[in-house]
């Protein structure tokens, strides 16, 4: 029996979304929740999961299409026949899989955007990170402690004093300085 293969609401404001790389092709077997194929908008990137256990049967969009919320973009053949168990005794014995293996794929653990613009920045390679995630994924938060540093609070252009400068506040919330403002309020 073939199940729909649909576009998922992705974001509240997401009405489209842009297929990226097919995972599996068609006639590969296939598990439930296994990642088939990545999705693309303007605020994320996420992988869509087999809705059944079978096969690939169809693939009606191809990477670099656009598809709409809820648009049919493939079909799984349910295992019936020619599920991954006949694909499987083909190929012979597989060799098992960790757990964590099995979660992240052949591809090393699941970055998510932010965290990929940054260890591109840092030189950092998604195996030395140590995901915090949901699932393992590697997030932005994971890289800046990997690195060592902080979420910088400024924003770019904006000059903010140095924790040193600052000793505390007085009664009224002013703040009070060090001797380069003479200790006086500010």
């Amino acid at each position: 029996m073939a199940i729909e293969v649909k576009i998922p609401e992705v974001g509240e404001s997401i009405t489209e979304v842009e297929i990226g790389d097919w995972l599996k092709r068609k006639g590969d077997p296939v598990e439930k929740d296994e990642p088939l194929v990545t999705l693309e908008s303007n605020k994320a990137t996420v992988e869509l999961p087999a809705p059944a256990s079978g096969s690939i049967r169809e693939i009606l969009k191809q990477k670099g299409q656009v598809a709409k919320i809820g648009e049919i973009i493939g079909y799984v053949e349910a295992n019936g026949g020619d599920g991954k168990k006949q694909k499987a005794a083909k190929a012979g014995p597989a060799e098992p899989k960790s757990q964590s293996e099995d979660k992240r794929g052949s591809g090393g653990p699941r970055v998510m955007p932010a965290a990929q613009r940054l260890m591109a920045e840092q030189g950092v390679k998604p195996e030395a990170v140590k995901g915090t995630g949901p699932g393992g994924r590697i997030l932005k938060e994971d890289v800046l402690s990997h690195t060592g540093k902080e979420q910088p609070d400024a924003r770019p252009g904006e000059r903010q004093p140095e924790k040193s400068q600052i000793l505390g506040s007085d009664q009224d919330g002013n703040r009070l300085r060090s001797k380069s403002t003479g200790g006086r309020k500010s």
